[in-house]
């Protein structure tokens, strides 16, 4: 008799501890591999137990003590394919193996009519014994292991029945070899919620054919938790195909609940008729049936501020009829247009995330609610306001209406746009049923938002434009509707102010872009007077198509604005910008890889007397994080803009930024991008690296050229007056944050950067942290800035103004390209008066360094070269050079440095020079005359981190644990190699409690045994919950 116990422990507690191996958790019986074919399952000499496996009505009798559950391998070497029949009455068991081992062979579990095969595991975990620690076997869950060699085809047929979480994965690391296909009908039962069946390998499908039903198990009086669900574990990886019709009077969900970092995918291919609702989880749902979410409402059950709830289209055509209720954010995925039909109701300042590609679009046909919560919130806006968002790249259309409330409440409720997608709103085309009705305000914070007509604004209170460009596609400035529509703006001289005298918020005027339509490519711009002096500090903006705007311009204030949105505005006529005025361009989306949308490009030589600047901002999207399914961003996220000229000459002479002189004050870079397309040339021009540092592109025909040998201005952020008053303004309603954390009545917040630590008379180090730093989270207004450490109530009662102070955050000047000949910069590049430049180099292209430079930031080569000609490396910052990028050394002798990386590897101390140089160390990453001088390693690494937190502590256990026999290169900071297995925790317990390089002195031991048992037994039980459906 061949009897196998399945060990489960924590190898911790017994290394840790001394002691002998914990019991097993299961009893698994396997089945005689001679036997192939036709068999049945309730013959007992079938297996290598004394009985058939069959563990009815299993009742844990005492829960502290973990008894063995009953299990069935059907993972042998099997000589043929194999049908199992279960028979005519129920076989019940905690785990079922399936799957060849001595070949690619299919293995089928199925039953007579009458059988089932019941999966039942009620093994609790409630053992404590800091001697004999033992989890029940796989959580207390049942376990299917789809396995056998791969190639294998495991099908059950058979009907299953369940009442608690199923998972299909393995034993320990929920990896398996197998696909496995459930062709039998699935019921479930039992008196508390919580059936599921979860996917949780990675890269394996679960495929279910038959029908279900869902009944409506759990009645309104319960709270009406969902009935049945898949994929609820938060570990579920893998993905699922539902291609039986499920009916029934019940709610399915669909992913797991808050807390997962799974990536599971699920398909649901036939048009479903169960009535309770569907919830969905965090996971990517391809809908491949007009009604797949069978007649009820569809609604999010994600973690608050959780992304990662993903909708996917199988075809352009797909339809979607069902109601939404937006509980969280849904992104809209995939290559496939999609139509949501049903009216959309969001409960809690949500909204959509189209990230479709160019040449699909997300529609919206139906009624659209900015608020569903009973009873709704009646106090004023923005601080009771529910705001309903568009979000992303891809193209949205809504022709349904929107509206403030879904019962008809009487509130202010608002709608806003954020990505850099185009929106456009098309209810009015659509006739009377869809006229908008909102009245709260209308948010433009990025991309490119269309109205068919003024009619789309219902009647919204104001548009709070802040970012992107928004205009009227009937004709923004020239249309029937432009007056009505430019009136709905406010410049910054008619933004309201404060008791204070001050700006509230940024958003209390207009600055982002008024997007003209393609036939208002011509049309002269005065925004000196008449209605468009309401848009006075707005840019002028292109359609996402991009525009050739040959008009002329009178602009207020005597500086051009121009960007916005995602296409770009060329200027192609020779002083179309002209006299003494400025140019201000904003409102671009430049952020990391994207470059150039909402941008602004200048053909011709320009006359204009003034400075140019080129600016960016921050913005509130999700766009970004939700293509990766991370977590909605704290705080906003900082875009560049770029002016593209194709003519650059001396100051003085007219070009495409002008005729002002050469001084650094006239060429302002604000976290913004100046890109050349032209011929060679050569420029005397200085600039300005502003407090969000700055970009130069060379991507001209020939090589581009700064030859003044002068140094550049590096922006700081100079002290001056404000107020920080406790009760300042603490009565007002509405307004965040409160005035113990806000300083106000400051002349200019524009090269003021969130990180800068501030100082004033009145401000002091907060109680609740030591970091003896109060820093800027946040630019409120041109006149308010939010700072870290709150003030008591009571501070400053008569509101006395005092000087603040700033230090700045290190910034990086970036130089880019894709030019390959000799581009040129000899201005001296310096650090701020308070803190470091970081230099970046990226592109194809090549830049040379000429200048006596003393900046002390770290110096990284991404791509391209870079060259310098002099050896001013500060001696303790560091150089960095990507694979395929080439730091060129033209100067003689030796530069003293911190690091070197190569290809993100720290490099021994000692000397390095090009390819034969004779230096210490020889390699490829440098060429030129030119040695570097190594003084410093860095161990990037935090050894036996297994979750790259940071920190090793029982968390990186846990992942070793669920990884124990993966191939080697599964763990991050595993530096042992080989099969995940002792060595890893070997490890890990050597370097328990490291958060320095592996190379430092650890002064955290390997806790104490009971500390230890604690730690697990903490990170077990945080799993177990992760886990649970």
């Amino acid at each position: 008799m061949n009897q196998r116990r399945l060990l489960f422990v924590f190898a911790v507690i017994g290394g840790c501890l001394a002691t002998a191996a914990a019991p097993a958790q299961i009893l698994e019986s396997d089945w005689n591999a001679a036997l192939t074919g036709a068999q049945s399952w309730q013959v007992n000499a079938n297996w290598s137990t004394p009985a058939f496996p069959d563990d009815p009505g299993r009742v844990d009798s005492n829960m502290v003590v973990i008894s063995d559950v009953v299990g069935a391998n059907l993972s042998v070497a099997l000589g043929g394919n194999l049908n199992l029949d279960v028979g005519a009455t129920d076989v019940t068991v905690a785990g079922l193996r399936l799957g060849g081992t001595a070949g690619a062979v299919t293995t089928t579990v199925s039953a007579q009519p009458g059988g089932r095969l019941v999966f039942e595991n009620n093994e609790s975990n409630d053992n404590t014994d800091p001697d004999n620690v033992i989890p029940a076997y796989n959580f207390g869950r049942p376990l299917i292991v789809s396995d056998g060699v791969p190639g294998s085809t495991n099908i059950i047929s058979a009907p299953i029945y369940f009442t608690e979480p199923v998972d299909v994965g393995s034993y320990g690391d929920r990896t398996t070899k197998n696909d496995l296909l459930i062709s039998g009908p699935i019921t479930f039962g039992g008196t508390e919620a919580g059936a599921s069946l979860n996917m949780e390998a990675a890269g394996r499908t679960l495929t279910l054919t038959s029908d279900m039903v869902v009944d409506d198990v759990f009645t309104a009086a319960e709270s009406n938790p969902i009935d049945f669900a898949f994929n609820s574990s938060t570990e579920s990886k893998g993905t699922l195909l539902l291609e039986g019709v499920i009916s029934g009077t019940g709610s399915l969900q669909i992913g797991p609940r808050p807390g997962s970092s799974s990536s599971s995918s699920a398909v649901i291919s036939r048009a479903n008729t169960f009535t309770g609702g569907f919830r969905q989880g965090k996971v990517t749902l391809t809908v491949a049936n007009d009604a797949a979410f069978g007649t009820g409402t569809v609604r999010q059950i994600t973690a608050t501020n959780s992304l990662g709830t993903n909708l996917v289209s199988d075809n352009d055509n797909r339809v979607i009829a069902n109601n939404m209720q937006l509980a969280q954010y849904v992104t809209i995925k995939g290559e496939h247009s999609l139509t949501w039909a049903g009216d959309v109701a969001q409960t809690n300042a949500r909204g959509w995330i189209n990230l479709l590609p160019e040449g699909k679009t997300f529609f919206l046909t139906g009624t659209q609610y900015a608020d569903d919560q009973t009873p709704p919130d009646t106090g004023a806006i923005p601080g009771s306001d529910t705001q309903y968002f568009f979000d992303g790249s891809g193209k949205t259309v809504v022709t349904g209406a929107l509206r403030d409330h879904a019962d008809g409440e009487a509130v202010q409720r608002s709608f806003g746009k954020r990505g850099t997608g185009a929106v456009y709103l098309q209810g009015s085309v659509q006739g009377t049923p869809n006229l908008s009705s909102y009245s709260g305000f209308t948010y433009i914070q990025g991309g490119n938002l269309h109205l068919a007509g003024v009619a789309e604004l219902g009647q919204t209170i104001a548009l709070k434009s802040t970012g992107g460009a928004i205009g009227l596609d009937n004709g923004t400035v020239t249309g029937p509707d432009s007056a009505s529509f430019l009136q709905r703006f406010n410049s910054r001289a008619q933004a309201p102010l404060t008791l204070q005298g001050d700006l509230k918020r940024t958003d209390d005027f207009a600055s982002g872009g008024l997007m003209l339509t393609a036939s208002e490519s011509a049309t002269n711009l005065n925004f000196t007077t008449g209605n468009l002096a309401n848009a006075a500090d707005m840019s002028v903006a292109a359609p996402e198509q991009g525009m050739t705007y040959t008009g002329t311009i009178t602009p207020a204030n005597a500086t051009y604005r121009l960007g916005g949105g995602a296409g770009v505005i060329t200027l192609p006529n020779a002083n179309q910008l002209t006299g003494a005025n400025s140019l201000v361009v904003m409102n671009g989306h430049d952020f990391e890889d994207r470059q150039g949308l909402g941008g602004v490009r200048i053909t011709a030589t320009n006359n204009y007397t003034g400075g140019t600047r080129i600016q960016g901002r921050s913005m509130n999207t999700n766009q970004d994080a939700a293509a990766v399914d991370g977590g909605v961003p704290a705080g906003g996220q900082y875009n560049g803009s770029t002016l593209t000229v194709t003519s650059l000459a001396n100051g003085g002479v007219a070009s495409g930024i002008g005729s002002s002189s050469s001084a650094a004050a006239n060429l302002h870079l604000q976290g913004g991008t100046l890109r050349y397309e032209g011929a060679a040339t050569t420029t005397d021009r200085l600039f300005t690296i502003g407090t969000r540092g700055a970009t130069l592109d060379a991507s001209g025909s020939g090589a581009l050229v700064f030859s003044n040998a002068g140094a550049l201005t590096i922006d700081t952020a100079e002290a001056r007056s404000g107020v920080t008053s406790g009760p300042a303004f603490g009565f007002e309603t509405g307004t965040t944050p409160a005035s113990t954390s806000v300083a106000y009545n400051i002349a200019d917040t524009s090269d003021l950067v969130p990180g800068m630590q501030i100082a004033g008379n009145f401000l002091t180090e907060s109680a609740s942290d030591d970091d003896m730093t109060i820093t800027i989270t946040g630019i409120q207004s041109p006149t308010r800035v939010q700072f870290s450490d709150p003030l008591g109530p009571f501070v400053n009662f008569g509101a006395t103004p005092s000087t603040l102070t700033f230090i700045d955050v290190a910034r990086t000047f970036t130089l880019t390209g894709s030019n390959t000949g000799n581009n040129v910069l000899k201005p001296i590049i310096a650090d701020s008066p308070t803190n470091v430049v970081n230099l970046d180099k990226t592109g194809a292209g090549k830049w040379i360094l000429q200048g006596a430079n003393t900046y002390t930031g770290d110096t990284t080569i991404e791509s391209g070269v870079l060259s310098i000609t002099n050896s001013f490396l500060a001696d303790a910052a560091d150089v960095s050079i990507d694979a395929g990028a080439i730091f060129d050394l033209s100067f003689a002798g030796t530069d003293t440095i911190g690091a070197l990386f190569l290809d993100g590897a720290s490099k021994p101390m000692g000397t390095y020079g090009a390819i034969g140089s004779g230096a210490q160390f020889e390699t490829s990453f440098l060429t030129g005359t030119g040695l570097l001088g190594v003084t410093a390693v860095v161990d990037s690494l935090v050894t036996g981190d297994y979750n790259n937190d940071g920190i090793v502590n029982a968390a990186d256990y846990t992942v070793w644990r669920d990884n124990e026999g993966a191939a080697a290169g599964t763990l991050p900071n595993d530096l042992t190699g080989g099969t995940i297995g002792p060595a890893q925790y070997t490890q890990w317990k050597d370097n328990y409690g490291s958060t320095t390089p592996a190379a430092a002195a650890l002064s955290a031991a390997v806790p104490e045994p009971t500390a230890l048992l604690l730690a697990t037994l903490t990170a077990l039980a945080a799993s177990c919950r992760r886990r649970g459906a």
